[in-house]
């Protein structure tokens, strides 16, 4: 049996800055290395005002992290979080997202971007869909989402791409450190020699890191078009 049990949130329950949550059904759920528990009530089906991501734990209770209708650092003037999408909590409790915003009347211009802490803890936008993709010429972040975030404040976000040569299904990586630029991590299709002579590109799979986001592994395609498993620092 699981002893201790309390409750966190429920349906139709107020919500932390007003309203109420929309729905466990669709909740998506973390839990950090803290006993930090963030979750998602963002609900794309039905037509409410509210919604957001929001976390818990002993010392702070319930929180909102980020809402619907909320002006973000760094969006466009005039934009607001019209959704919210992927999210990861760290052994802090810190919190990153990717959230969808836009004019608050008009589905017209609106983008994904992803908002995440800086050295000094600050919510800042570190990626924005529509700005040149960093260290890939030519081409646009898309629909940026949110891998991991370490303790250190790293963040491990994966993006589509749009632009010419652009399918929209390619996948990007990046590590983000709490200061400076993204950096490129891998692109799938990418061709390189892993082994001498023998030619090798990236598949359409998923990446996976360490706590600390030092090491990571991929899936690949061999010569023979055999899978193959990659690992890096």
């Amino acid at each position: 049996a699981v002893h201790g049990l309390r409750p966190v949130a429920r349906k139709f329950a107020p919500a932390p800055g007003g309203g109420s949550f929309v729905g466990p059904a669709e909740w998506a759920l973390r839990l950090g290395e803290g006993g930090h528990v963030v979750f998602d009530d963002f609900e794309a089906f039905v037509a409410s005002p509210f919604g957001g991501i929001y976390a818990h734990d002993e010392a702070a209770g319930l929180r909102a992290v980020v809402r619907r209708g909320d002006v973000l650092p760094g969006a466009p003037s005039g934009f607001v979080v019209r959704d919210g999408g992927s999210f990861a909590v760290n052994a802090n409790g810190e919190v990153a997202f990717a959230a969808q915003v836009g004019p608050p009347d008009t589905d017209a211009g609106a983008k994904w971007g992803v908002w995440a802490p800086n050295h000094a803890g600050e919510m800042v936008l570190r990626v924005l869909g529509g700005q040149p993709a960093p260290e890939l010429a030519g081409v646009a972040i898309h629909e940026p989402s949110v891998l991991a975030l370490s303790d250190e404040r790293r963040l491990l976000l994966e993006t589509n791409l749009a632009g010419p040569g652009t399918n929209g299904y390619e996948r990007v990586w990046y590590i983000v450190d709490a200061t400076g630029p993204p950096r490129l991590l891998a692109r799938t299709g990418d061709s390189f020699d892993a082994e001498p002579g023998q030619s090798t590109k990236l598949s359409n799979g998923d990446l996976r890191s360490d706590a600390h986001l030092r090491h990571f592994a991929i899936l690949g395609v061999g010569p023979l078009n055999e899978p193959m498993l990659f690992y890096a620092t």
